[in-house]
């Protein structure tokens, strides 16, 4: 997988997501860490689509906030980080939909 392939949001969010993993402490980065990182983004699609169609982000973002409290946590650094299954499927899963529309790049 390409990501420069990504627009820069979606790879920020990426980022965000696994920075997130390793101040948590989780050892592996799942779509949860993803979801909450598109949930938390400023002036991103996620919250504004959320707005638009009157969906309480807030409590959406708090059932993403209790489903990663339930992962384990390891001490150390976070360099021994790596991205589940379940997250590279959802990457994979959004790249296929990005041809599938001959799209050029991966949008959140």
């Amino acid at each position: 997988m390409d990501f420069n392939q990504f627009t820069e949001k979606a790879r920020a969010s990426i980022a965000d997501c696994q920075q997130m993993a390793a101040e948590l402490g989780n050892q592996s980065i799942e779509p949860e860490h993803l979801h909450l990182a598109l949930l938390r983004q400023q002036d991103g699609l996620i919250p504004r689509l959320l707005d638009y169609m009157e969906i309480n982000r807030r409590s959406i973002q708090t059932d993403v906030e209790e489903e990663i409290d339930r992962y384990p946590r390891v001490g150390g650094d976070g360099s021994r980080l790596y991205a589940s299954d379940r997250l590279n499927r959802v990457l994979m899963a959004a790249e296929k939909i990005a041809k599938d529309f001959k799209d050029e790049f991966i949008s959140v």
